[in-house]
């Protein structure tokens, strides 16, 4: 990743310098309160110090202070907890044990809040893939309803008429394998600058009747759409399912294992399979996300063969009119 993509221009926002700034404050005084010899504590504190300064430059500062500031939180609750029942570090630590007494509630709190969690995550997630999708057969239907409106300036126009017909349709051939080329190219500013040639192509075409004037509306119509739908087709391929929900998603991953490992094991206990079980699940999830949010790859992806399609179909008349102009010309 380039330095001009990964850092921010101008600095960071204030709310993201105020937000790791906490971050820096809260980490400092969690390291302070465990009491670690100066070498280790000095470690941390420049650890932290830099994390929170790349991030404050980068694009992701959003997501790193939004991230460890519930961990943060959660710690100095646990601190609070400790300092009222006045237990020992060492005894939180090593001694650590899941009490029973809430083990229901706990896992009830974080079931529902993991569903609820999921169920955003995925609705987010499959949304957006849709919307993709629904921009690339809008725009592939676009360029199939101009190349069909051109056929009827093909008997009635001159051969420079037809040579303009001609371009148009290599210029629409050109756009779809631009689109559908591997990697799939979302923006690409050749196709900007191939909508502007088609557009100037359009303004050359002269109608010799009413039924080519009709259809020269409808061309400059679908033209017009074209422009609206590659815009939706673009946005719609670099929306993302947030970080920050994957982060969210992955933290209540660990809340809802980490339990059992404060448990001790006996003989063929059915905790070997719930951990199982459940990591495999939470990691299926993740897998499945980072799938979605990579539409163009992986097992869930955008189809783009309505652009193969039209690309053959394209080469396919262009040689056709090209061997019957060749013959009218001999």
């Amino acid at each position: 990743m380039s330095e001009e993509s990964f850092f921010r221009r101008g600095g960071p926002d204030v709310s993201v310098f105020l937000e790791n700034l906490l971050v820096a404050l809260l980490s400092a005084g969690l390291i302070f309160y465990f009491q670690p010899d100066p070498m280790t504590a000095g470690i941390a504190a420049v650890v932290v110090l830099a994390l929170c300064m790349i991030a404050n430059r980068s694009k992701l500062g959003e997501v790193f202070g939004k991230s460890v500031m519930p961990l943060l939180v959660g710690g100095l609750f646990l601190v609070a907890y400790v300092e009222i029942h006045k237990v020992p570090a060492a005894a939180m630590v090593l001694e650590a044990e899941f009490d029973e007494f809430y083990g229901e509630q706990y896992y009830a709190v974080i079931s529902t809040l993991f569903a609820i969690i999921t169920a955003l995550i995925l609705v987010k997630g499959i949304e957006l893939f849709d919307q993709l999708n629904q921009a690339v057969n809008e725009e592939a239907n676009q360029i199939r309803s101009i190349i069909g409106f051109l056929v009827y300036f093909e008997d009635e126009t001159s051969r420079d008429g037809s040579s303009h017909i001609q371009t148009l349709r290599t210029l629409l051939r050109d756009y779809c394998q631009h689109v559908s080329a591997p990697p799939p190219i979302s923006g690409s500013a050749a196709n900007g600058a191939i909508l502007k040639q088609t557009a100037e192509e359009i303004a050359k075409l002269e109608p010799a009747d009413e039924n080519d004037r009709v259809a020269l509306q409808e061309v400059m119509r679908g033209l017009n759409a074209l422009f609206i739908t590659r815009s939706k087709r673009i946005s719609a391929s670099q929306a993302k399912v947030p970080v920050y929900m994957l982060v969210i998603l992955t933290f209540m991953s660990l809340a809802i294992i980490f339990p059992f490992f404060l448990v001790s094991p006996e003989p063929f206990s059915h905790t070997y399979t719930i951990i199982f079980v459940l990591a495999a699940f939470c990691c299926f999830i993740l897998m499945l996300l980072l799938d979605i949010n990579s539409p163009f790859d992986g097992f869930w992806h955008v189809d783009l063969e309505p652009y193969h399609q039209l690309e053959e179909a394209i080469s396919e008349e262009l040689a056709m009119k090209a061997s019957a102009m060749a013959a009218t010309g001999a």
